[in-house]
């Protein structure tokens, strides 16, 4: 993606992430960069968690879908190295069962 082009994106993301209700998942991003690699992703990621937090950002892995470019693992790994570890427990996690209202059972 352009410099311009990520910066018409960010723009207009703006406008959701200010809607507290909103969440956004980290998911599909080997579709238009079937090289990708997290450098290449990391404006994408870093965009998302600043206007999100990580308390409203998700890992998904879009698989199968991402099986055509990256391994599971791949995939896992290259999120890990660009988030802060502190964000881990949040993105891999807390958010998505918040947000699904799945609770644990002990």
């Amino acid at each position: 993606m352009s410099s311009t082009g990520l910066q018409n994106w960010a723009d207009a993301l703006a406008t959701l992430s200010a809607l507290p209700q909103v969440h956004c998942k980290l998911s599909g991003l080997g579709m238009f960069d079937h090289d990708w690699t997290a450098e290449s992703v990391s404006p994408i990621i870093s965009t998302c968690l600043s206007q999100f937090g990580a308390d409203r950002c998700m890992f998904g892995s879009n698989f199968p879908v991402d099986s055509l470019t990256s391994t599971y693992e791949e995939v896992v790994s290259r999120y890990q190295y660009l988030l802060p570890a502190s964000y881990h427990d949040d993105v891999f996690q807390n958010t998505s069962k918040r947000f699904y209202h799945i609770e644990n059972k002990n």
